[in-house]
């Protein structure tokens, strides 16, 4: 999984032409009956992983114009779960935010299936 990650990781920082900054804090989840809610870091982390499988949630760090987004992925061990969720961390921390909902979800599913414009995507 940790190998995936970053290999997804590099995709994004050489697609969009920056390295990611500092490191994405994660939460991945095989099997969410080994957890207790009081042991999960969000209360939403069952919700989120049991549901839609994986969410990226960013807090706001800093005041006034030093403020950034800090994003931290909640994800299920499935197979391509944390590595789209993983995109969007990388943009939230890269760029800020991670644009409207239509490019956010397309360039999500683009990196962690690879795509470039050479393979026709």
């Amino acid at each position: 999984m940790y190998a995936r990650l970053e290999e997804t990781l590099k995709f994004a920082a050489k697609y969009w032409g920056r390295d990611p900054r500092g490191q994405i804090e994660s939460y991945v989840v095989e099997d969410l009956d080994n957890w207790s809610d009081a042991e999960l870091p969000l209360r939403l982390a069952r919700v989120i992983v049991s549901g839609v499988g994986g969410a990226t949630v960013p807090r706001a760090v800093g005041t006034g114009s030093r403020t950034r987004n800090v994003p931290t992925v909640f994800a299920s061990s499935r197979p391509g779960v944390a590595e789209h969720e993983i995109v969007h961390a990388y943009c939230t921390q890269t760029f800020g935010s991670t644009g409207p909902e239509w490019y956010r979800e397309g360039m999500a599913e683009m990196v962690v299936r690879g795509c470039t414009r050479e393979s026709g995507v």
